[in-house]
């Protein structure tokens, strides 16, 4: 009885906090999201992996295919914001002509990607301006969702040049902006959320996922949350709740009904985060989380 019972309900089509782009946190809150980001220290924490990505997680002949390895995360990387660059950055005027070009399918998104010739050393700069531009409207409505799906695909198609860390990075770079983003297009946050649930691991039960010698649950886990560690907290409460949604989406079914969630308390240590962002207990999150169709 678990496809399709109550899955994917993007409720007003902008999950959590669609409403005027306040975090669901920040209105039950009355504003004590203001400042309160969550300190890198406690994202850089290591996510326990104890054997827990066994069957369900451990590709199988799916991380064959894809021969190249995760790269090495470094605790405290530094996410330093420059206040005097202009809007979207150093490659702004590419990559709003990149959101502008019509191009949908991944392998056209590639190619237009491809045609700008980016030196390596300056791939990270290019990844920030097309998250920045998009954010910042740029691409209309589907912009951000394009965006995210061109450095995913990327990431795929030229694993050599552009590289999960960097991408890592960039996020943890941009949600020191990321408010004053929203301030401009409310919706500019999910550009977070496409990234987070297109990186989320191919399994048996998520099919759709992204292929990766190494790349499992916990390593999914421990991205998301060194990235989301540098958002407001209740801002990260929201991309993660639309990361959940769209994961639902994807895949036909709820969350406790996907194997690969069934396991090593995934579901619990993600509640555990959520409670701390989001200020509530165990039970409310629960709640507040079915309430937005995400079953956890």
């Amino acid at each position: 009885g678990c496809v399709g019972g109550g899955a994917a309900l993007l409720r007003g089509g902008g999950g959590a906090g669609a409403n005027g782009g306040a975090p669901i946190g920040k209105a039950r809150n009355n504003g004590l999201g203001g400042g309160g980001a969550v300190a890198p220290s406690r994202a850089q924490e290591v996510v326990d992996n104890h054997g827990e990505d066994e069957a369900e997680d451990t590709e199988g002949d799916f991380g064959a295919v894809a021969a190249v390895g995760v790269e090495e995360a470094t605790p405290g990387g530094e996410a330093a914001v420059d206040d005097d660059a202009p809007p979207g950055g150093r490659f702004a005027e590419e990559m709003k002509t990149f959101l502008a070009d019509g191009k949908q399918t991944n392998m056209e998104l590639v190619e237009v990607w491809n045609t700008f010739g980016f030196e390596a050393q300056d791939v990270p700069d290019a990844i920030s301006s097309l998250f920045e531009v998009a954010m910042l409207g740029h691409g209309g409505p589907n912009g951000t969702e394009t965006a995210a799906r061109a450095i995913v695909e990327l990431t795929k198609a030229n694993p050599a040049q552009v590289k999960l860390k960097p991408v890592e990075e960039v996020l943890q770079a941009l949600s020191q902006k990321l408010e004053q983003l929203v301030e401009g297009n409310e919706s500019a946050w999910h550009l977070y959320s496409s990234v987070i649930m297109q990186l989320f691991p191919k399994t048996p039960s998520t099919q759709w996922g992204f292929l990766r010698t190494g790349w499992n649950w916990s390593t999914w886990w421990q991205m998301t949350t060194r990235v989301l560690g540098y958002a407001d907290q209740f801002r990260a409460f929201d991309i993660l709740t639309l990361v959940l949604q769209k994961i639902q989406e994807k895949s036909g079914n709820v969350i406790n009904c996907l194997q690969v969630w069934k396991e090593g308390g995934r579901a619990a240590k993600v509640r555990q985060e959520m409670c701390r962002w989001g200020e509530m207990d165990d039970a409310a999150i629960v709640e507040t989380l079915r309430n937005y169709g995400v079953e956890i």
